[in-house]
């Protein structure tokens, strides 16, 4: 594992939108990175991605931007294809009305004991959850990569209702 290097590393925020309808959808983010050690040097990128995988929805909200091991984003990140997984639960903060309209319409009526551990779980709980399985495998994946590595990571900063898991292929464009 490489050691930390501040002159390599860039942090920033971003604006991600995206949905998915049942198979296949798309991703969008923009933002801006600054040099950890020297913040005058920043660069604005933008990932656009195709979404594969099960869901319906869409949102849009902030992110951080981490990039590790990278002396220079343009010349080391632009062009280059991005992959990743992801679970989104992205409920507007509506995670109760909607599991009550849900029993209310006899959508539970064979699964009744699933409506009522529904209707008592906390969107916070189920987000909180999601993030700690991608942190984790973050962590893992930058651990064993000596090249540049991008990260992103969602906040509870957005707006949207979406419910999908897919695997993501984008392009990332510096400059």
């Amino acid at each position: 594992m490489p050691d930390f290097d501040a002159s390599k590393t860039w942090m920033g925020i971003g604006l991600k939108t995206g949905g998915t309808l049942f198979v296949v959808g798309m991703e969008n983010t923009e933002g801006r990175m600054f040099n950890l050690q020297n913040a005058n040097i920043r660069y604005d990128f933008s990932i656009l991605s195709a979404r594969l995988g099960l869901g319906l929805g869409g949102g849009t909200g902030l992110c951080a931007v981490c990039v590790f091991n990278c002396d220079n984003p343009i010349v080391r990140l632009h062009n280059t294809e991005t992959t990743d997984w992801g679970v989104n639960v992205s409920l507007g903060g509506q995670w109760s009305k909607i599991a009550k309209t849900l029993k209310n319409s006899r959508f539970f009526v064979r699964v009744t004991r699933v409506g009522a551990r529904l209707s008592r779980l906390v969107p916070a709980e189920v987000e909180a959850f999601r993030n700690d399985l991608h942190y984790l495998y973050t962590a893992f994946d930058v651990a064993s990569s000596s090249g540049p590595k991008l990260v992103t990571i969602d906040t509870p900063a957005g707006v949207g209702l979406e419910l999908s898991a897919n695997y993501t292929i984008g392009r990332l464009e510096v400059y």
